[in-house]
């Protein structure tokens, strides 16, 4: 059964509020939903989150991973010619095949 992520966290924040240990919130919530993804770990983060006075379910901001390429350059590129292809894009600019990857999905 595929769980929303905002779903385990108000059955983990539940749980916390009615003082139940890490490892059995984990257990119930695996019974519960199967293929969940929350494991020990996660449910000792939200716990300690919580006891934090944060009862947020939102996943905060992250940064993520710095561009290695100037995305300027990038632009400018498609700015030039909006025909190009990918792979061409690739060797214009001379990145690599991954690096455009990350930035294209992500």
């Amino acid at each position: 059964m595929k769980v929303s992520k905002n779903l385990l966290r108000y059955c983990l924040l539940y749980d916390f509020k009615v003082a139940l240990w890490t490892v059995t919130t984990c257990l119930r919530i695996c019974q519960l939903f199967q293929d969940s993804n929350v494991n020990e770990r996660t449910t000792r983060h939200w716990f300690q989150k919580s006891g934090r006075g944060d009862f947020s379910h939102c996943d905060e901001h992250h940064s993520g991973r710095p561009h290695a390429l100037n995305d300027d350059s990038l632009q400018g590129a498609i700015e030039e010619d909006n025909s190009l292809t990918y792979v061409e894009l690739a060797n214009s600019i001379t990145v690599l095949m991954k690096l455009l990857d990350l930035i294209f999905i992500s």
